[in-house]
């Protein structure tokens, strides 16, 4: 049971593209926006030539930070609905902003945007 420290959480609002949700001792919901970019094929009419129009789409995300590997009441709610759950463990939390910003950005990758 490791305590998630002031100074983790006071990095996290400082990151202007994550925002805090809800706080627990032990486990932290953050929530960001990410965009899809998509192009869709418009065809026309016979004097029409086809074009296609770059659309983008915003998602709200979110998930679950926890310094705890056991499996607790609200965790296991996460987990029942298949929503991404990030453990860090005592380094993590000591991450300087940039790098706990990429640690970030690459876990909502991976969870969100490469399902395979």
């Amino acid at each position: 049971m490791l305590k998630i420290p002031e100074k983790f959480i006071k990095e996290l609002e400082r990151l202007n593209t994550y925002l805090i949700l809800r706080q627990e001792a032990e486990e932290i919901i953050l929530g960001t926006k990410i965009i899809i970019k998509e192009s869709k094929d418009f065809l026309g009419n016979t004097f029409q030539p086809r074009h296609n129009i770059p659309i983008e789409k915003d998602f709200g995300v979110f998930f679950l930070i926890s310094t705890s590997l056991k499996v607790s009441g609200f965790s296991k709610k996460f987990l029942n609905g298949n929503i991404p759950i990030l453990y860090l463990d005592k380094n993590d939390l000591s991450l300087k902003l940039e790098e706990l910003k990429n640690k970030l950005d690459n876990f909502v990758i991976k969870s969100y945007i490469n399902i395979s």
